[in-house]
């Protein structure tokens, strides 16, 4: 499987007190990346589609051997297994590709990859303006992992700034804020007007357009968050920069044998992968290919 950008992922659940008599043990990754991805093998099953935080949870029989490796997109470099969690162990170390595992625990996972995006937003009362970062389309800016961004919140003529309305930056109470770029992010400003005679606009859910495509001379699905079930070909909206985790099922006698697109080089049915925009600023696709014996 293979996680990322395009990721994805495998492992088989358990819980983090132990495998208990289920002899499940869980594997907790996520791939901080616009376009690179970690494929992991032996293939595990996805617990929970949607990724919570950005973070998917897979579960593997307890003995399981696990190989994870690193692979570049065309825009990235790796910068290193990281920690995932601050109060949990860190399972993958150091800046090798490859990273094998062996179950007999709880895994914790942080594949971190160079660039990774920030995208402010804000309603029409005025902007916000990035320091640091080299641009990459409109409302885009690229940064190396591990740096600092600062932005700032700039009322126009007739507004002033009200507060931050994204997790990033919401506990802030002035119109600059400053973070560590550990993941791709997201922030927005509110703008309300001086007068007080009414509230403009809210900043808009940003979001990527997905194609979902079922390919070849077989049958077979393709499920993911927000209730996607695909047979044929699925257009689908994600928000911008979520975490998202398609498994693709064969129907009838058919096999399924592989991924295309934004999941290309994914060795199981499950593919975890980032709603971020192409180079060129365009949705992303992905194709499950079904062959019949």
């Amino acid at each position: 499987m293979v996680i990322g950008a395009a990721i994805l992922v495998i492992a088989m659940g358990g819980s983090t007190a132990g495998a208990g008599s289920t002899g499940l043990w869980s594997i907790y990754i996520k791939v901080a990346s616009t376009d690179s991805r970690v494929t992991l093998s032996p293939s595990g099953a996805l617990y929970d589609p949607n990724c919570p935080n950005s973070v998917c949870r897979f579960r593997y029989s307890a003995g399981t051997t696990v190989t994870l490796t690193a692979i570049l997109g065309p825009s990235s470099w790796f910068e290193g297994w990281q920690q995932l969690w601050s109060n949990r162990p860190t399972s993958c170390t150091g800046r090798a590709a490859v990273c094998t595992l062996v179950m007999d625990s709880t895994k914790y996972v942080n594949a971190a990859f160079s660039p990774v995006q920030l995208w402010p937003s804000s309603n029409g009362g005025g902007h916000i303006e990035v320091e640091g970062g080299t641009g990459c389309g409109q409302g885009c800016y690229q940064f190396r992992y591990g740096t600092r961004a600062t932005v700032w919140a700039v009322a126009h003529g007739g507004y002033h700034f009200d507060r931050w309305t994204s997790t990033r930056c919401g506990s802030i109470t002035g119109d600059g804020c400053r973070f560590t770029m550990l993941d791709n992010n997201f922030v927005s400003a509110y703008f309300a007007r001086d007068d007080g005679l009414g509230e403009s606009q809210g900043p808009l859910t940003q979001y990527v357009s997905f194609q979902a495509r079922v390919k070849g001379t077989g049958t077979g699905t393709i499920t993911g968050p927000r209730g996607l079930f695909c047979r044929s070909t699925c257009n689908i909206d994600y928000e911008r920069g979520r975490q998202i985790a398609l498994t693709a099922t064969a129907t009838g006698d058919s096999r399924f044998i592989g991924w295309t697109g934004a999941c290309a080089n994914s060795y199981g049915p499950t593919c975890v992968f980032r709603s971020v925009p192409t180079a060129s600023g365009g949705g992303r696709w992905a194709s499950a290919w079904f062959n019949r014996p």
